[in-house]
């Protein structure tokens, strides 16, 4: 047995029950969160290889399996009669990049595909910060409603609205979705209605910041991870002097158990 142990559970913040649901959320959170591209503070790299590491394990039912059986022997209870208990475990010590693998050079901007091509975005709030969406991904955009619970939504899905009437669309809280804190909804609030392969999904930001054009050649893809990782839900960043704006790839907002889910309920409504 090794002499060293990493609690990936304490890593991501999540109890050692959580769901994939909820393993997918932490791993959100914690990477907009370390984002080499969002923060330069020393040491951000370094933790965001942890959270990797422990989001391909945890995420991982065979390796995950593996890694409990470990777990248990390190995490135990030290006192039973009183229900206390006290973690035992010693966090490895990371390697210096000295020593370890080299990481991959940090990637040019995305090249466009003309000299002069530009992106079209539409901006929003979310927490405090910019994010966009390609225009191309974006059906809609309407006022935030009432949000109706459905008995058959996957645990990713905050329920249901209806627009135009008689069109039932699921809806995910975007803060939820990204492991960020929970806000009631403002009269800004509004719904972003995405376009996933064939499949409209609503999701809920703060509010609408501007819709506006960016060359392309501006787009700075995210530099890839120790050990060539990527985080797949971001597609790039761009800067207004030093105000980062995180651009989303709508499709890998979605793990593909939470596609498959989402396609079987929107065929139900």
């Amino acid at each position: 047995m090794s002499a060293y142990f990493k609690d990936y559970y304490n890593i991501l913040g999540i109890p050692n029950t959580a769901s994939l649901s909820t393993i997918d959320i932490a791993y959100r959170r914690l990477a907009l969160r370390y984002h080499p591209d969002l923060n330069h503070a020393a040491g951000a790299t370094e933790k965001m290889q942890l959270v990797n590491e422990a989001y391909m394990v945890l995420r991982n039912p065979v390796k995950r399996a593996k890694y409990d059986q470990e777990y248990r022997l390190y995490i135990r209870p030290v006192n039973t009669s009183s229900h206390t208990y006290r973690r035992e475990y010693v966090y490895q010590k990371s390697p210096s990049y000295s020593s370890s693998p080299v990481a991959p050079a940090r990637p040019a901007p995305v090249p466009p595909r003309e000299v002069h091509e530009e992106e079209p975005l539409v901006l929003f709030m979310l927490d405090g910060n910019i994010y966009a969406f390609n225009i191309y991904d974006v059906e809609n955009i309407v006022w935030m409603q009432e949000i109706q619970v459905h008995p058959e939504a996957p645990e990713f899905i905050d329920g249901v609205i209806t627009i135009r009437g008689n069109q039932t669309l699921p809806i995910i809280d975007l803060r939820r979705h990204l492991g960020l804190e929970k806000a009631d909804p403002t009269r800004s609030t509004r719904v972003i209605i995405l376009k996933l392969n064939g499949i409209r999904l609503g999701v809920v930001v703060d509010s609408i910041e501007k819709y506006t054009n960016f060359p392309a050649r501006d787009i700075q893809a995210p530099p890839l991870l120790p050990y060539g990782m990527e985080i797949d839900f971001i597609r790039g960043v761009l800067y207004i002097g030093m105000q980062p704006i995180i651009l989303f790839d709508v499709l890998g907002l979605l793990s593909t158990e939470e596609m498959a889910s989402l396609r079987s309920f929107s065929l139900k409504l």
